[in-house]
């Protein structure tokens, strides 16, 4: 409130009730933050693909904050968003009432480092985020096959995981954007 004493915590969705109150950000529970640091371990000690850990939670049971299954792209969000690094960022899009969401560019953004601790150690998310952030390399098809008819010669076979893995060829997405599937 207005004199600095906490109030009550705001489930997703919810709002302040009275104007003069103000919003602060604190860590979640424990078991949250195991979670998010043993994201951040499997992907880049491990070096384990988006798809890998989140099939690994699903498997174990562990919902996401949302209380649904994970997908890769909610370990990527975890994966590149700095809060986890102790930054505030905001105004990443832009939406006008009843219009869609337009990207801002990031010079447009509102920073501020250092707003909260870090959850994650900095030099662990800059390696994080290096490898969450998919390989832009713009092929026709003929070169898209190519390229995965050598790393099949090569491996002898394919999967997700080793086409994630290697570096000189599209991400899988790519191809399943593509084709459709692998």
């Amino acid at each position: 409130d207005e004199q600095g004493w906490p109030g009550t915590t705001l489930a997703t969705g919810q709002r302040k009730a009275v104007q003069g109150h103000r919003i602060m950000l604190a860590p979640g529970p424990p078991e949250e933050l195991a979670i998010v640091r043993r994201i951040y371990h499997l992907r880049v000690v491990r070096k384990q693909s988006m798809v890998a850990i989140a099939n690994g939670l699903n498997a174990e049971g562990v919902l996401n904050d949302n209380g649904r299954l994970w997908g890769p792209k909610a370990i990527k969000t975890i994966l590149t968003n700095e809060k986890y690094i102790g930054n505030n960022i905001f105004g990443y899009l832009t939406k006008r009432l009843g219009g869609k969401a337009k990207r801002n560019p990031p010079e447009a953004w509102v920073r501020c480092d250092g707003a909260f601790p870090a959850l994650i150690d900095r030099k662990l998310f800059l390696q994080a985020r290096r490898r969450a952030v998919p390989r832009k390399i713009c092929l026709d098809t003929e070169a898209l096959l190519e390229a995965l008819l050598g790393l099949w010669q090569d491996r002898g076979m394919l999967s997700l995981r080793i086409i994630e893995d290697c570096k000189t060829i599209p991400c899988g997405h790519a191809y399943i954007r593509r084709f459709g599937s692998l």
